[in-house]
C-alpha cells in the first residue's frame, strides 16, 4: 500500500510516533467531557468549568460566574486517527446528581475527525444553575467511557 508517496509501513510508523496515535489505534476514544457557562448578560461562553469551580448562585452571577448563567455547554471532546470518519455512536446522558432523575439523553453518531484527530459534540443544557449535575458520556460497544459533576447549588 502506498499513500502519498510512502509505504503503508512508514505511514503506519509515523503514524504511531505523533502524540495521542496509542488511543487512535485502538478507535476513537473519549478525552475529555467540559462545561462552560452561557452568560445572559454578554452571551458569551466561561472558561472550562474548573473541578473545584464554585457554582454557587449563579443564575444571578455569584460563585465564580461572572455574570447571570441559566444555560451550560457540554462539549464531549473525542480523539481519534486524524481524518478518520469512524463508525460508532456516543450516548450522552445527564441526570441531576443527587436524584438520578434524567434531564437529557443524546445519541450522536462520530463525523470527520480533524487533522489533529478531534471531534466535538456539543450539548446544550437549558435551565441549570441551581441543581447539581451529572454528564456520562460513553462510545456504544464498549468503547470508552468519561463523566462530569457540575456543582451547581443555589441559595441564601
Amino acid at each position: 500500500m502506498r499513500v502519498r508517496g510512502i509505504t503503508g509501513a512508514a505511514f503506519i510508523t509515523v503514524l504511531l510516533s505523533m502524540p495521542g496515535a496509542a488511543l487512535a489505534a485502538d478507535g476513537p476514544n473519549i478525552e475529555r467531557v467540559e462545561a462552560r457557562l452561557f452568560y445572559s448578560h454578554s452571551g458569551s461562553l466561561s472558561a472550562p468549568i474548573a473541578p473545584d469551580a464554585a457554582l454557587w448562585n449563579v443564575i444571578i452571577g455569584e460563585g465564580d460566574a461572572s455574570e447571570p448563567s441559566e444555560s451550560t455547554l457540554v462539549d464531549v471532546i473525542l480523539r481519534g486517527e486524524p481524518g478518520e470518519y469512524p463508525p460508532g455512536v456516543l450516548d450522552i446522558v445527564v441526570t441531576e446528581t443527587g436524584s438520578g432523575k434524567v434531564v437529557l439523553k443524546r445519541t450522536s453518531a462520530l463525523g470527520i475527525f480533524s487533522a489533529q484527530g478531534r471531534f466535538h459534540v456539543p450539548v446544550w443544557l437549558s435551565d441549570t444553575g441551581c441543581i447539581p449535575l451529572t454528564v456520562k458520556a460513553s462510545l456504544r460497544g464498549g468503547g470508552s467511557r468519561a463523566s462530569l459533576d457540575i456543582p451547581f447549588h443555589c441559595g441564601e
